[in-house]
């Protein structure tokens, strides 16, 4: 069965079924801690943009114990309209990685060249981070890793603790961190599923952010939740042509 598809140019499509979606976030939950030496409890930027690989890494995170970090993904051709807020960020976070995807990756390099060419620092901020993009790391084997004694272990440290840091939008201040916690991530996927009445039967169609709350928990979490298929497309694509959510819908 269908779990995601991801239409958001310039991104290829992708569909991910929920056997592979659990085989991808098991084998990126033992690979990221070693990668990017991180620890239980390290605070992770994700920085991506549209696409499933940004939910992989998510899930994965939270798998590993380590703490996913939402961030709009700052313009890398324009420094001047979201280097503040991005810094802001990774001060206050605490995290010394990011992860991203290939199309974000390929703006970065072509943002670092510009900004060479101009004489610009760019981003102050992106220099303390380490990045790594997702999108290179080898496939999970098939079948699948099974899941060891030390997973439920981990799963049982994360109960009451931070399950994920959610950033406010920064549009009157700085964007502050809102910590959020797995029983209450699980009271509010429970809250949302019962008000829309949801099932493994329910399709779904969204063009919200992915790293903004409603997108993230009553989106992509909340479609995981209920056991159903959803299609998703970028904030831009829908801004550019409104009708294309319509097509979704209607295919």
């Amino acid at each position: 069965m269908s779990a995601l598809t991801s239409t958001s140019p310039p991104t290829p499509s992708h569909t991910h079924t929920y056997a592979s979606l659990y085989a991808n976030i098991l084998h990126l939950s033992k690979t990221l801690p070693d990668l990017t030496s991180s620890s239980p409890g390290d605070r992770v930027l994700l920085v991506y943009t549209p696409s499933t690989s940004f939910i992989l890494a998510f899930l994965a995170l939270l798998h590993c114990s380590l703490v996913p970090v939402p961030v709009f993904p700052p313009n890398p051709l324009n420094v001047k309209t979201d280097v503040d807020a991005f810094d802001n960020i990774i001060t206050s976070s605490g995290a010394k990685v990011a992860l991203t995807n290939s199309s974000y990756d390929k703006a970065r390099t072509l943002g670092k060249i510009k900004g060479a060419l101009k004489g610009s620092p760019g981003f102050k901020g992106e220099r303390r981070v380490s990045w790594y993009n997702t999108d290179l790391l080898s496939p999970p084997p098939s079948p699948p890793l099974p899941l060891g004694d030390d997973d439920d272990a981990a799963a049982e440290d994360r109960d009451a603790g931070l399950c994920f840091l959610q950033y406010t939008s920064g549009s009157t201040s700085a964007p502050k961190g809102v910590r959020i916690t797995l029983p209450s991530l699980h009271h509010n996927l429970s809250a949302i599923s019962s008000c829309l009445s949801t099932s493994p039967s329910t399709v779904e169609v969204s063009w919200l952010p992915q790293y903004h709350d409603m997108g993230l928990i009553g989106s992509y979490l909340g479609l995981l939740w209920c056991g159903g298929s959803g299609h998703y497309t970028s904030p831009v694509t829908f801004i550019k042509d409104p009708l294309s959510v319509m097509r979704l819908c209607s295919g």
